[in-house]
């Protein structure tokens, strides 16, 4: 199964707490975005480090960039609602979420 994946981009939506599962698909799928929403009324530069230079995993600021690339979109975003989101990428593009 390895093999299949190492063709695939895999995109870990995440709320910053959760890095480590992007590392996890890393040893599996041959790309790994990692994206965390970082903007606010007030934001923080910060927040685009979060995954930053971390080994496997490639640490984007948007999703939409690469949105043709992405094979499948894991939500791992608690206490984020991404309901909608998921609901328009699975139904209305035909994206795996």
């Amino acid at each position: 199964m390895s093999d299949n994946l190492r063709s695939k981009t895999a995109l870990v939506f995440d709320n910053g707490i959760f890095a480590e599962i992007a590392v996890t698909l890393a040893k599996d799928f041959g790309r790994v975005l990692y994206y965390v929403p970082w903007t606010n009324a007030y934001p923080k530069s910060n927040a685009l480090l979060i995954g930053h230079g971390v080994e496997g995993i490639e640490r984007v600021s948007s999703p939409w960039p690469y949105f043709d690339d992405i094979d499948i979109w894991i939500f791992r975003a608690a206490g984020m609602a991404c309901g909608a989101g998921q609901t328009r990428l699975g139904l209305s593009d035909g994206c795996r979420a």
